[in-house]
């Protein structure tokens, strides 16, 4: 597959997914009124009037429609009838595993479910993700040996990769808790992750999931932007999270060096200090890591006096500093950093203004902002491309 294929594959996937749940947002959010499928504001919310919390339908039909057709018109180009094809393993594990998640947190959104039965499907999709892809090596360890060489043993190997598949995906759950947040935050972490999947070249596969991803998140944003109409409830934060950390381990970010393992943390950053800082302070206080609570990032900014509008603003600003930081780890050109950042500002600014536009929201100094990120995303671009600065055309696995 040549680059202007896979570049061309992965745009289509990219506007499908976004036009997409764009369109069948309003029909869910209808649906979920209907069934009487919203949260309802409580002292943990921060919404003021019942909300439609089925919105992750939307995006999971979004994202499977894109991918569904990109692997239609491009499966020749991407060995999908080739035996043992990589391409074919990633995108079919990925999912499949996206189904299971998408189905286990509707029934969560509807039944309340607890911890555990929760933890142990999770578990499960993770393991379909390993044993679904027997050709691909498991994942990130032991990178240029500098880890201990009993992590080399099998069924660590096993365990790390369950924990990481288990963590982002709760992670980025975690972080849904105010409106737009956490779509933005996997916009910007798939955009992240693409630009490093097609540095590293022979991740076709990789590229067009993150980009139909990102597609997703951002269509969905169109509805989600502060004040939102729709919730993606945990159907559709486990689903993000958990395509999100599946990619990473299937390949996009595997790397014989340190690096490879430094890369996913920097990219998704935001959700794992969360996860992490709030899973630490309530073991001290002898409270349930499940359990959920008003002691994460978002909720803390929110005591302190800021808005939701600021507080997102500044978190996603966070998760784009984190970016930048992985791509020049990875060790991207400067010209290709500049021009993947402005354009995912550009997006991200555009498709949260025409949502605030329709409630009067659209101060001069947020459309100042994205003007000039689509000036530098055109520029940028233009001038990378013409100077083949940073961008390697992907390889043809063998």
């Amino acid at each position: 597959m040549t680059s202007w294929e896979l570049a061309l594959a992965a745009t289509l996937g990219f506007l499908v997914a976004m036009t997409a749940v764009i369109l069948v947002a309003p029909t869910v959010r209808k649906f979920a009124l209907r069934v009487g499928a919203v949260d309802r504001p409580n002292e943990r919310r921060q919404n003021r009037e019942p909300v439609p919390n089925l919105g992750g339908i939307a995006i999971f039909l979004g994202f499977l429609l894109a991918v569904l057709l990109v692997t239609a018109l491009w499966g020749d180009k991407l060995g999908w009838w080739q035996d043992g094809s990589r391409n074919r393993s990633v995108i079919l594990a990925t999912v499949l595993g996206g189904i299971i998640m998408t189905l286990t947190g509707l029934l969560d959104d509807i039944l309340d479910l607890p911890p555990g039965p929760r933890l142990i499907v999770q578990a499960l999709a993770a393991l379909i993700v390993i044993v679904a892809v027997p050709s691909i090596e498991i994942p990130f360890i032991n990178p240029g040996g500098v880890l201990p060489l009993a992590l080399e043993r099998p069924y660590l190997q096993v365990l790390v990769t369950l924990l990481w598949l288990m963590g982002v995906t709760n992670a980025l759950n975690y972080v849904d808790g105010l409106d737009g947040l956490a779509s933005g935050i996997t916009f910007i972490a798939a955009g992240v992750l693409s630009a490093v999947a097609w540095h590293l070249g022979s991740r076709e596969a990789e590229i067009i999931i993150l980009l139909c991803l990102a597609g997703a998140a951002l269509g969905f944003l169109r509805h989600n932007a502060f004040p939102a109409r729709i919730f993606m409830g945990d159907n559709g934060s486990t689903l993000l999270g958990f395509v999100l950390a599946a990619v990473s381990i299937l390949g996009t970010l595997k790397q014989a060096t340190v690096i490879g393992l430094i890369i996913p943390v920097l990219v998704l950053g935001l959700p794992i200090m969360d996860i992490t800082t709030v899973t630490f302070r309530r073991v001290l206080r002898r409270m349930s890591p499940a359990k959920a609570g008003r002691d994460h990032f978002h909720h803390r900014l929110i005591a302190r006096g800021w808005g939701q509008r600021r507080t997102v603003f500044v978190l996603w600003s966070v998760g784009l500093a984190l970016g930048t930081v992985a791509l020049i780890v990875d060790g991207l050109p400067l010209l290709q950093i500049a021009a993947v950042m402005s354009t995912l500002v550009f997006f991200l600014g555009a498709t949260y203004l025409a949502r605030t536009r329709e409630d009067g929201w659209a101060p001069r100094a947020a459309v100042a902002v994205v003007a000039l990120a689509l000036v530098c995303a055109v520029g940028l671009t233009a001038l990378a491309l013409v100077t083949r600065a940073g961008f390697q055309p992907p390889v043809e696995a063998p």
